[in-house]
């Protein structure tokens, strides 16, 4: 299941926010073990692991859109879209964050 997130940040500020809202979710989540390592410039991998199963969600930044693709076990298709929302609202707020100024930079 795909999200497509619009975005308006320069490509080096967009990952920084990827980056920070991965990091927030991976502390709230953090019962789930994710993982997540960029794969390329653009895009990313983010695991989750429950009751044993995995979900995966391959992010790809764009120039003006941050595109979220869900991949979960059948056994958890129901929750497909409460990942995918939940992954959604993370970025959206350290976007918003972004371009009010108040998210802090995150090193690399």
């Amino acid at each position: 299941m795909k999200k497509v997130i619009p975005h308006d940040l320069d490509q080096a500020t967009a990952k920084r926010v990827i980056d920070k809202a991965v990091a927030e979710y991976s502390k709230a989540g953090a019962e789930f073990n994710p993982t997540f390592k960029w794969v390329t410039d653009s895009t990313a991998k983010l695991t989750l692991t429950i009751l044993k199963k995995t979900i995966e969600a391959d992010i790809t930044l764009g120039a003006t859109e941050v595109t979220v693709d869900v991949t979960v076990p059948p056994a958890f298709k129901l929750f497909e879209k409460k990942a995918l929302d939940t992954i959604d609202a993370e970025v959206k707020k350290w976007l918003a964050k972004a371009k009010s100024g108040a998210a802090a930079p995150v090193q690399h």
